[in-house]
């Protein structure tokens, strides 16, 4: 028999975004995306955001087409800049000293 509660994965190599989903989800599975993360053009922050959790979310449904798929991305944004992901500790700390 089939359960009735979806299969819930979360598209996210987030440990954070794990941490706040498997209160609700104890059998939460994580897989992350393979989706390349980086803005085209000069994209909105929003449209950044919405466009890479979307992109991540159909990503893994492709191979969990019966579950809950949750894709989710964040952004920095300071005076107008796109912060990615820092690379080291020094770029961690330009950041930060910004």
């Amino acid at each position: 028999m089939k359960s009735l509660v979806p299969e819930v994965v979360l598209a996210s190599a987030s440990s954070r975004r794990r941490e706040l989903l498997l209160p609700f989800f104890p059998r939460l599975i994580v897989v992350p995306s393979e989706v390349e993360e980086g803005a085209m053009g000069d994209e909105s922050p929003d449209n950044l955001v919405e466009r890479l959790a979307s992109a991540k979310a159909r990503a893994v449904a492709r191979d969990y087409v019966d579950a809950l798929v949750i894709g989710a991305d964040t952004v920095v944004v300071l005076e107008g800049d796109v912060l990615g992901k820092p690379f080291s500790k020094d770029e961690v700390l330009m950041m930060l000293e910004r």
